[in-house]
């Protein structure tokens, strides 16, 4: 994160760094810890963010760009696919959309 920012030419600004997945979810995992103690000495004003969001977000989302769908259509997708709403039963994945 360092090196592209570097690269962007962002370091000497504050920027949001987003995590997310199963080891993200746990600020305590040493991962996580690594990461933020790093960014944190190389460039303070970034932060670290981590997103309990499905990893199919982005691809819903970059969907909905791609057919010039509404905003509305993107908050949606946005306030249903969260980690809360997945539920695994058997080794299958499902969401769990609210009122179904």
């Amino acid at each position: 994160m360092v090196a592209a920012a570097g690269q962007l030419g962002i370091g000497a600004e504050g920027f949001d760094t987003v995590l997310s997945g199963s080891m993200a979810g746990d600020e305590d995992w040493p991962t996580v810890i690594r990461i933020r103690r790093s960014l944190a000495e190389a460039i303070p004003q970034a932060r670290i963010v981590i997103s309990t969001a499905l990893p199919v977000v982005g691809a819903a989302l970059a969907g909905l760009a791609f057919i010039a769908a509404a905003d509305a259509a993107r908050a949606r997708v946005r306030a249903s696919l969260h980690a809360r709403a997945l539920q695994v039963v058997g080794g299958a994945a499902y969401l769990n959309f609210p009122g179904q």
